[in-house]
């Protein structure tokens, strides 16, 4: 549910024209630059990097994948990657990813070294250290870029991980925001999943452990284990016949009959601010127990030539700082709740939505005419407890690049324009009783 939204006047459009006109005007961008600027090192197909691995990782675990990159899927005109296969020993890990053809271009995919990072499942990033198997392309004024052929064998040393979590390959943006090459590397999924369920399965298994199969494992189940660990979860609880057995069966399964169990068994305060929890877990929609501001601060737009990357001969950002306050309080009146007793963790989404439009003509990367808007999220958690039930917590978009122009070396162009105000939104996402 959208609650809330700010819009955000920007007034760059006629800063954005006046600096590209400029631009054009001082001769900046009037010539492409020699071919020379760039240097082409040929794919070294040796696989040399290969058998160093192999020799400081002797005991490295193998693990044969086939993995097609997610965005190839979903359209063959799109970098056309597969993860083949995946080596994880003591000193490093090393991914052999092969080139498929692509839709409409020549290559596979062409790629930033520099932005490549391997991302656990709690977002710890890992950065490459070495490559091999792909030709790269190096302007001597800094940058480079990986060309990906079809049929290349493109191998990518990793730091050591963890393999019995599950990974990303992702690369960063032109605007610093990670996209996926391969959403999901989970090579021990099958030994996970059955160590966990053997734990939550057997006779002495405590509530914490089915929880932590259920929560890790209900929404990718192929034997079909998570039912009986939940039926044997709902059956201690209630076999402990005390108030939290109870009322955490209730919040499980939501059966009035554990709801009156727990109400002939409170004894204190907290117990009554927890069934004053079980009426607010019950509301269907509880944002109408509160009343929320979003408000943004006053901010100024930046303008400047930046540094070229790979290809690049001249580029102007226009850029600008978005932040603001979001302010959560309980209602006093109309409202089917009254909060009282328990204190509550409010959880909000957040949406900055810039309109832009984008402009590219490149021999490299394509041609495009099409919208370019800038999206961020994100989340915010306040907490909400008696008397006053209000909390104010500030709120972050960062950099929002409102204007880009970028000249290539070879005569092309990438440009990105807002054409619209921005726009704030505030949704609820989730209420819930701290202990």
């Amino acid at each position: 549910m959208k609650l809330a939204i700010t819009r955000l006047a920007l007034g760059l459009l006629s800063v954005w024209a006046v600096q590209v006109q400029a631009a054009d005007a001082g001769g900046a961008v009037a010539a492409p630059d020699a071919p020379e600027v760039i240097d082409t090192i040929e794919a070294d197909t040796s696989k040399a990097i290969l058998k160093r691995f192999r020799a400081d990782n002797p005991s490295a675990r193998e693990h044969k994948l086939g993995l097609v990159s997610e965005a190839f899927q979903e359209d063959a005109s799109n970098p056309a990657l597969k993860l083949e296969r995946m080596w994880v020993g003591e000193k490093g890990t090393l991914l052999e990813i092969l080139g498929l053809h692509r839709k409409g271009r020549p290559e596979s995919a062409i790629i930033s070294y520099s932005s490549l990072r391997l991302r656990d499942k709690v977002g710890f990033q890992h950065q490459p250290l070495g490559y091999e198997g792909v030709t790269e392309l190096r302007d001597k004024r800094g940058g480079s870029a990986l060309v990906v052929q079809p049929g290349d064998t493109f191998y990518l040393l990793m730091p050591p991980i963890d393999d019995l979590q599950s990974h990303a390959l992702i690369y960063l943006g032109w605007d610093g925001k990670p996209s996926s090459y391969f959403d999901r590397i989970d090579p021990r999924f099958r030994e996970r999943y059955d160590a966990s369920a053997k734990t939550a399965m057997a006779a002495d298994a405590t509530p914490e452990q089915m929880k932590d199969f259920l929560v890790e494992f209900a929404r990718r189940d192929p034997d079909n284990k998570a039912p009986k660990v939940f039926l044997a979860l709902i059956n201690k609880m209630r076999a402990q016949n005390t108030f939290e057995g109870y009322y955490h069966a209730y919040l499980l399964i939501k059966d009035p009959a554990d709801a009156r169990a727990a109400q002939k068994l409170m004894r204190s305060d907290e117990h009554r601010a927890m069934m004053e929890n079980l009426a607010v877990a019950t509301l269907v929609d509880k944002s109408r127990l509160l009343d929320m501001d979003f408000r943004l601060n006053p901010g100024q737009t930046t303008s400047g030539e930046g540094r070229c990357w790979m290809l690049c001969r001249y580029n102007f950002t226009a850029q600008r700082a978005v932040s603001g306050t979001v302010t959560v309080r309980a209602r006093q009146s109309g409202t089917p709740i009254r909060l009282r007793l328990g204190t509550y963790r409010v959880t909000l989404s957040t949406e900055l939505l810039l309109p832009r439009h984008g402009l590219q003509a490149s021999n490299w990367l394509g041609n495009f005419d099409k919208r370019a808007d800038d999206v961020r999220t994100g989340q915010v958690t306040v907490t909400l407890s008696p008397p006053d039930y209000t909390a104010t917590v500030p709120v972050n978009f960062g950099q929002v690049q409102v204007a880009f122009f970028q000249r290539g070396s070879a005569g092309g162009y990438t440009a990105y324009w807002a054409d619209g105000d921005g726009r704030a939104t505030l949704g609820f996402k989730s209420m819930e009783l701290l202990k």
